[in-house]
C-alpha cells in the first residue's frame, strides 16, 4: 500500500453506474384527457432517489413542466447531491428571477427549454432565457428545442436568428414526439410513410428529403446558425430505421409521477390510440412495475425488461461489428456498401420490440 493509501485508508472502489439516464417525471398532465396536474409524492421521489447513484445522469422531464411541482427545488437539490450529472427539460415559462436564482445555484449540467409554437414562443420567454444565461454557472449548457410542425416550421429561421443572440449553446429542431390524435397527425412536418425503398443503401438514404418547402426552411436556419456560431441539430423529415431510438432504452429508464418503471414516456401511457404510416392503431403500454411496491433493482432485472433491452443490446452489437469490420482500415466504397447491406439484413431479422415497432423515434424522426 502506498504512502497516501496508508495515510487515508484504502479507497472504496467506485460503484458501476448501470443506467445512463434516469428520467424522472415529478409533474404530469395527461396528453389524453383534460385533467389537472398530478404530482409525484415525496415518498415516491425518495424511493427513486435511492438509485440516483446508479445513474450517470438524473433528468427531470415528462408530460408536464417539472418546475410546476410545488417541491421541485427540494427534489432537485437531493438529485444534485446524489447524482453525477443533472438535467432538466422545461417550457421556460416558470423561469422567473426567483426560480432562475435557485436553479442556477444548484448548477445543473444541462437545461433544455422546449418550444411548441404557438403555445410557447421565444417572445414569451426571451427575457427569462437572458436572465438564465446571465446567471448560469460556466458548466451549465442551455439548449433550445424547437418542435417542427406544418404550422411552425416557417418560424424556424427567425427563431434561430433571435435565439442566436441570447448566448445559448445549442438549438435542436425536433419533430412531434408522439402522434395520438388525427389533428396532430395532420400537423406533422415529416413524411408520415416509412418506406423500405432505400433500405440497405446509404447513398439513397442520405439523398432522401422531405417536402421541399420544409427542407428550405431548415437549410435557411442552418445558415443562420452558422453565422451566429450556434450549434444547430435538426431532425430529418424522412425516416430510416435506426439502431436504437433517442431514449436509448438499453441504458435509460423512465420513472412516472406515480412510480411506474418503463423504458420511455410513451410506453407509460395506457389506452392510447396512436398514428403510424398514416394509420391509427392501438399502442400497447410497457410497464415493468412500481417502485412503491417493488425494489427498483428487482424491476431493472425483471425478465421482461431484460428481454426488451436484450433486443437493443444485440442490435447495437451488430452495428459495432459493422463499424469494426468496415472502418478498421481505409474502406472502399464497395466495402462500405456490402457491409451496410449485411448490417441492414441482420437488423431486419433482429427487429425492435413489438411495442416500439410503430414509433417514429425508432426511425430517427
Amino acid at each position: 500500500m502506498g504512502f497516501f493509501s496508508s495515510l487515508f485508508g484504502k479507497k472504496e472502489p467506485k460503484k458501476a453506474r448501470i443506467i445512463d439516464d434516469l428520467q424522472i417525471e415529478i409533474a404530469h398532465r395527461s396528453p389524453l384527457e383534460n385533467k389537472t396536474n398530478q404530482f409525484m409524492e415525496l415518498s415516491t421521489f425518495f424511493e427513486a432517489s435511492k438509485y440516483f447513484n446508479q445513474a450517470k445522469r438524473v433528468h427531470f422531464l415528462g408530460w408536464e413542466d417539472p418546475l410546476e411541482h410545488p417541491q421541485f427545488f427540494e427534489m432537485f437539490k437531493i438529485a444534485r447531491e446524489n447524482s453525477s450529472q443533472l438535467e432538466i427539460t422545461t417550457l421556460g415559462t416558470k423561469l422567473n428571477p426567483s426560480n432562475i436564482k435557485e436553479l442556477t445555484n444548484l448548477s445543473p449540467d444541462k437545461i433544455t427549454i422546449n418550444f411548441n409554437y404557438p403555445i410557447v414562443t421565444l417572445n414569451n420567454v426571451s427575457e427569462n432565457i437572458m436572465g438564465l444565461v446571465k446567471q448560469r454557472k460556466n458548466d451549465t449548457k442551455i439548449i433550445l428545442d424547437f418542435v417542427m410542425t406544418q404550422d411552425s416550421i416557417s418560424d424556424l429561421p427567425s427563431f434561430v436568428e433571435q435565439a442566436g443572440d441570447l448566448g445559448i449553446d445549442e438549438i435542436n429542431a425536433s419533430n412531434i414526439n408522439f402522434i395520438i390524435s388525427p389533428e396532430t397527425n395532420s400537423k406533422k412536418a415529416f413524411e408520415g410513410i416509412i418506406s423500405d425503398e432505400n433500405r440497405g443503401d446509404l447513398i439513397k438514404q442520405g439523398k432522401a428529403k422531405g417536402k421541399e418547402e420544409y427542407e428550405a426552411f431548415i437549410n435557411q436556419a442552418k445558415k443562420i446558425a452558422d453565422r451566429k456560431n450556434v450549434y444547430f441539430n435538426p431532425k430529418p423529415l424522412i425516416g430510416n430505421e435506426a439502431i436504437t431510438c433517442d431514449y436509448n432504452p438499453l441504458k435509460n429508464v423512465f420513472v412516472t409521477w406515480d412510480g411506474l418503471i418503463t423504458p420511455c414516456p410513451y410506453l407509460a401511457l395506457k389506452n392510447v390510440r396512436a398514428f403510424f404510416n398514416e394509420k391509427e392503431f392501438e399502442q400497447p403500454s410497457f410497464i415493468i412495475g412500481n417502485i412503491n411496491e417493488t425494489n427498483f433493482l428487482d424491476l431493472w432485472s425483471d425478465k421482461r425488461y431484460l428481454d426488451f433491452r436484450g433486443v437493443y443490446d444485440r442490435r447495437i452489437k451488430l452495428f459495432n461489428t459493422y463499424m469494426d469490420e468496415t472502418f478498421d482500415n481505409e474502406p472502399t466504397s464497395q466495402l462500405i456498401h456490402i457491409n451496410y447491406q449485411k448490417l441492414d439484413q441482420q437488423l431486419a431479422e433482429e427487429k425492435v420490440p413489438v411495442v416500439c415497432a410503430n414509433c417514429y423515434k425508432v426511425y430517427g424522426i
